[in-house]
């Protein structure tokens, strides 16, 4: 047992039995995301979810880091919200500064989200648990998108990042002093050959900031090594550093990965070594899409799985609903006869033929009372891009109840890592 150890088990949050299998060495899995309103985009519910079920599988703790250290307003300060009119509507709050979203209330902009829920959702299967969550005076996002993960995912521990500060001090004056430039721009160069998007551009020293209430500040390794002597806790890691940072005061033998987390892990690859840090060993974060029962059911009507639906098919070879047989039979024959005297106005024909083949599809299709496809592929894939990275938390569990937990972890539970899973709330 190490003294990092211990107080590891200390700054955690959650179940003190899992905190106290912690501090005596109990191995973990580790995710992590920073805060935001609403509690940001769905997959980072379901990546704690995932962590949670990975634990349950392989005997390990599972723990969720909130990275309140970053200050990305813009990416902080907005979720979406998805109506059954396949539309996202996005309830937003100003965010001035660069202060951490550590420093920052997590009331803002909480009142302005439950008017949009109400407004474009309706009431929901979860709208009494959702207002229950609402942030308490003095409250950090930082502190409250813990208590909200800790809330909806029963049994997974919490940490916000800067706590952490205390056990990484040692691995970030090896980040300043001995910072591979030379390895790094090598990998760089390799995977950039490979074709891969570049996750930092060069990395010619760690980021390092002094994390201030009023603000946060870019330092350079001279200035920070100076700070670090003085006051070392409050230096916070810029991208490049924080997940080689986190893994030194948070080892873990299995980390969730998204797609922009693992290519971070790639790029960075020859620094832990450097730093003197066993780096984790990724599982890259499982896709769930929801399909409530109107959409499944409205697929159904279609002759169309949500499956499909998600592909990327042309408008022009999706099914259309066909009007009656003694309809189409007698357009048919009517062109044909127009043909044999009048070519040109039989062609002209042929496209009212289209039209009105489109327009009796549509009265067919209300009749049926099915929503349009392009409603049932925008809820599937708003904005062209898979459903976690728009949908956010809160609105998810605003329409479908806490229990939307419960059909993810079902679901995750028994699935392969880095797939897709589309999964039916009304069978839950």
């Amino acid at each position: 047992m190490t003294w990092d150890r211990l107080a590891l088990g200390h700054l955690l949050e959650g179940d003190p039995a899992l905190c106290r299998a912690v501090a005596e060495g109990a191995s973990l899995v580790v995710a992590g995301q920073q805060p935001a309103l609403g509690g940001g985009p769905l997959y980072t519910l379901i990546k704690a979810i995932q962590a949670r079920e990975l634990a349950r599988i392989e005997g390990l703790v599972p723990v969720f880091w909130i990275a309140g250290e970053d200050h990305d307003v813009g990416e902080a300060g907005h979720v979406d919200l998805l109506t059954r009119e396949g539309r996202v509507q996005r309830c937003q709050v100003a965010l001035t500064g660069r202060a951490a979203l550590r420093h920052r209330p997590a009331r803002e902009g909480w009142d302005d989200l439950m008017v949009a829920c109400a407004k474009y959702l309706g009431p929901g299967l979860g709208t009494a648990w959702v207002q229950a969550q609402a942030p308490s005076e003095g409250e950090t996002w930082s502190a409250w998108q813990g208590r909200l993960l800790r809330a909806l995912v029963p049994g997974l521990l919490t940490v916000e990042s800067h706590r952490l500060r205390p056990l990484w001090r040692t691995a970030l004056h090896r980040a300043l002093t001995a910072w591979p430039v030379t390895a790094l721009a090598e990998e760089r160069s390799r995977l950039l050959a490979e074709g891969m998007a570049d996750a930092f551009g060069p990395m010619t020293e760690a980021p390092v900031f002094a994390d201030l209430p009023e603000s946060r500040v870019a330092m350079t390794p001279a200035a920070a090594l100076a700070r670090w002597e003085t006051d070392p806790d409050s230096l916070s890691p810029g991208a490049a550093l924080r997940p080689l940072l986190q893994q030194a005061a948070l080892p873990c033998t299995r980390f969730i990965a998204g797609p922009g987390e693992a290519a971070y892990h790639r790029f960075l690859a020859p620094a832990y070594a450097a730093l003197g840090v066993e780096p984790p060993r990724l599982i890259r974060r499982t896709s769930c899409t929801l399909v409530p029962g109107w959409l499944a059911r409205a697929g159904t009507g279609w002759g169309l799985t949500v499956e499909s639906l998600a592909g990327s098919v042309p408008p022009s070879v999706m099914p259309t609903i066909p009007p009656d047989p003694a309809v189409l039979n007698a357009l048919d024959e009517a062109i044909r006869r127009t043909a044999l005297v009048a070519p040109a106005a039989a062609r002209r024909l042929e496209r009212e033929r289209v039209r009105l083949l489109r327009e009796l599809s549509r009265v067919a299709r209300k009749q049926r009372n099915l929503p349009a496809i392009g409603i049932l592929r925008s809820y599937v894939r708003p904005r062209e891009l898979r459903q976690e990275r728009v949908l956010g938390i809160i609105p998810a569990v605003w329409e479908h109840g806490p229990g939307v937990v419960q059909v993810l972890a079902a679901g995750l539970a028994g699935a392969s890592t880095g797939g897709e899973l589309f999964l039916r709330l009304d069978q839950a």
